[in-house]
């Protein structure tokens, strides 16, 4: 027999107990439009996540600072007799506070504007998402994401980015709303770091790349930029093509395409031999261990 718990209003009480209820957002975690967990397992994965990340299909937004309700108001008619009817409901909204490092805010900004989905971690770690088919899940549809430009520091309020949402469809809040409490920290996802990959002629088959992250707009009192080696990378994190086009494998059995060791008295140097490498290109890219990406730069041979 069927527990039944002060109402019986399809199926509600039936566990004797209230869904424990979320709260407001400590970080917004962006997606591209087409980009969907296949299963609620994968929701709940955090490998799923920081592979999507790795491929640029999420967007970490972490630490929000302050939020304000901005839901537009439903419109309801009323008649000289007092009659009501509801003509439409307004479309829910928030804006949303955050402080970020200058070169992070203009990456945001970029993205204003955009047609881009959202899932919300509450201050309780639980991340929420729409599963509109009951299988696959999704972040949030918006109609409207502006991106504000930083604002200027005062003694009440520091250099906040503002973030306004407004979100597409309310059924996806109101009806299709999922929810996981996963047992690793949501807020703690972090977005691929811009880098850049500094490398040497090939010699011998043999070339060197010196990887750092560079900030042009903090500089030290020199008047440079502000350059931190990146250390720890390995060889899936470097896609390395030859002179005839092909991508060399640093896994291929049984000798690998090339190797790579770093420098333990240079972090962030690292020497990559490969098998017969004399021109081509190299770049690192985003792996769920090493979230770093550069821009692709060009192999010649030593003259």
């Amino acid at each position: 027999m069927a527990l039944v718990c002060g109402t019986q209003f399809n199926g509600i009480g039936e566990t004797c107990g209230k869904t424990p209820l979320v709260t407001i957002a400590q970080s917004l975690i962006f997606t591209l439009p087409n980009f969907s967990f296949a299963t609620t397992a994968d929701f709940s994965d955090k490998t799923k996540w920081l592979e999507g990340i790795a491929a640029g299909n999420i967007l970490p937004v972490p630490e929000v600072l302050e939020q304000e309700g901005q839901d537009v108001e439903d419109s309801i008619y009323e008649s000289t007799s007092g009659t009501k009817v509801l003509n439409f409901e307004g479309k829910g909204g928030m804006m949303y506070k955050v402080l970020l490092p200058f070169a992070q805010h203009k990456i945001l900004r970029s993205y204003s504007q955009k047609n881009l989905k959202v899932f919300l971690v509450d201050m309780n770690n639980r991340v929420i998402g729409v599963s509109n088919d009951g299988t696959t899940v999704e972040g949030f549809s918006l109609s409207y994401l502006n991106v504000s430009k930083q604002k200027m520091p005062t003694p009440d309020s520091p250099a906040f980015t503002e973030i306004t949402l407004q979100y597409k469809d309310i059924s996806e809040w109101d009806e299709n709303r999922v929810v996981i409490k996963p047992t690793w920290l949501a807020s703690g996802l972090t977005g691929v770091l811009k880098v850049d990959a500094t490398v040497s002629t090939v010699d011998t088959f043999v070339f060197t790349a010196s990887i750092a992250y560079v900030d042009a707009s903090m500089l030290t009192s020199a008047g440079a930029s502000t350059s931190i080696p990146v250390s720890g990378l390995e060889a899936d994190s470097f896609r390395i093509i030859d002179q005839s086009g092909n991508v060399l494998d640093p896994d291929a059995t049984p000798t690998p395409e090339f190797t790579v060791l770093e420098d333990v008295d240079n972090p962030g140097d690292y020497t990559i031999t490969t098998v017969a490498l004399t021109s081509g290109s190299c770049q690192v890219v985003a792996t769920t261990d090493n979230l770093y990406k550069s821009e692709v730069e060009t192999l010649t041979a030593t003259t």
